[in-house]
């Protein structure tokens, strides 16, 4: 239509790239080929990487479950949008949320759940090991980063178990990672928090994962219950250690407020 034309943003590794904004909303940061279907853009909004995008959408996601208001369409499109990014850690979150949406309806296990539950858990393997394929090799070297940062993360950690190596101090988690490595970029928060917190600082977090756990459990709130879990898994896959976003959801699990409308 010749309506809406993409201004040139650049980005950084190693070399300058041109990436297409439009109108500041919409970023094609990055692109991911596929047999048999070849290049398709990954959609990462705002963000430098379609990661983040993901991270963003499932929480958005979680908030919508919670919200006993929120209409069926909301979800419909936030699932969409997961997928539009073809980010591994997205997809496994949406396989994972629907089990654990499955199985919450009622608390008795019966044939007819195994008999749903089985094929599932097939379809889940199928598909994580043909993502884990693609990404080994279409997509260089991101699953290597991914294990290696879990790696580089834990040998800090146990380096300075105590204080951590200090906020913010990627020194000594780059000195830990695999010399082979062009990307010193992080990529989970867990390991993070553990290698520059130590165990003084990695308390506070770990601490109010359980504490929403284990109330939405005392008070039998299956939909916080999932609303932690996945948040943890989250934890665990992407990392945003330090933004508010994160910040905000551990004060609220801490303080056993169970209702969306509270805050």
């Amino acid at each position: 239509m010749n309506t809406v034309f993409p201004s040139a943003w650049g980005t950084t590794y190693g070399n300058y790239i041109l990436v297409p904004s439009f109108h500041n909303i919409y970023f094609e940061t990055q692109r991911v080929v596929f047999p048999f279907i070849g290049e398709i853009i990954r959609n990462s909004a705002i963000f430098t990487e379609a990661p983040m995008a993901s991270l963003n959408f499932s929480i958005a996601l979680l908030v919508e479950i919670l919200d006993r208001h929120s209409g069926r369409i909301n979800k419909i499109v936030l699932v969409l949008a997961i997928l539009s990014t073809f980010s591994t850690t997205g997809y496994i979150f949406i396989v994972i949320l629907f089990i654990l949406i499955f199985f919450k309806k009622d608390a008795g296990i019966n044939v007819y759940k195994l008999i749903i539950s089985i094929p599932v858990l097939v379809l889940f393997i199928l598909v994580l090991v043909y993502l884990l394929k693609q990404k080994s090799t279409y997509g260089v070297e991101s699953t290597a980063l991914r294990v290696d940062d879990f790696r580089a993360g834990i040998l800090t950690w146990l380096q300075h178990p105590i204080l951590g190596s200090g906020l913010s101090n990627t020194t000594f988690l780059v000195k830990n990672m695999g010399m082979w490595r062009t990307n010193t970029g992080f990529s989970n928060s867990i390991t993070e928090i553990l290698a520059e917190g130590g165990v003084y600082l990695s308390y506070l977090y770990f601490y109010a994962f359980f504490k929403g756990l284990s109330n939405s459990i005392k008070n039998k709130n299956k939909e916080y219950s999932i609303f932690v879990i996945m948040t943890f898994y989250l934890f665990v896959t992407t990392i945003f250690t330090y933004q508010y976003i994160l910040l905000f959801l551990l004060v609220w699990f801490r303080s056993s407020r169970f209702s969306v409308e509270e805050y």
